[in-house]
């Protein structure tokens, strides 16, 4: 696995780490229902992303090398192992078509000043119907969306622009 894909992986899980602390607050907190739920979905989208680049890095990388080696019992040991990952979960097609349609953003938002700055604008944003993930980083003043259908990036824009927090400055588009 190269460098930048491990990095990605990290940052994703760290980032549904921090959403299943949030979710553990919410719940501690006698949230309402369904911003908890959204959240949920939030966590299981991005691990979602998560299992689907690593499986077609493992099937880029070491299924490619099993099926060019001369072990067959390796091959058909690799081949088991995809059966098995599929079999529990009947969903990479599905999988595959959400990160194929997802989109991300990364930008500068100026405004941010404070823990409550990052907090508002990841609670507001996840709170449009398909956006997955929302990452607001204090120190940095950075915020990385990942969106799907119905969610637009003149949606997101739109409600950073109702919440005083507009963003400034495309850093990566995706």
């Amino acid at each position: 696995m190269d460098e930048k894909l491990r990095q990605a992986l990290i940052q994703r899980l760290a980032s549904a780490a921090g959403h299943i602390k949030g979710i553990e607050r919410m719940a501690q907190e006698d949230a309402y229902c369904i911003d908890m739920i959204r959240q949920i979905q939030a966590v299981q989208a991005a691990l979602n992303k998560v299992a689907a680049m690593m499986l077609d890095t493992h099937l880029h990388t070491c299924m490619m090398t099993a099926v060019r080696g001369p072990d067959m019992a390796e091959r058909e040991r690799m081949l088991a192992e995809v059966t098995a990952v599929f079999q529990m979960s009947n969903k990479y097609n599905h999988l595959k078509d959400e990160v194929k349609s997802m989109r991300s953003k990364t930008f500068t938002v100026p405004n941010i000043s404070c823990g409550h700055c990052t907090h508002t604008i990841e609670a507001e944003l996840s709170d449009l119907v398909g956006v997955m993930n929302v990452t607001a980083v204090q120190d940095s003043k950075q915020v990385t969306v990942e969106w799907q259908e119905p969610a637009t990036w003149e949606k997101i824009q739109a409600t950073l622009q109702e919440i005083n927090y507009p963003p400034e400055g495309l850093i990566q588009i995706n």
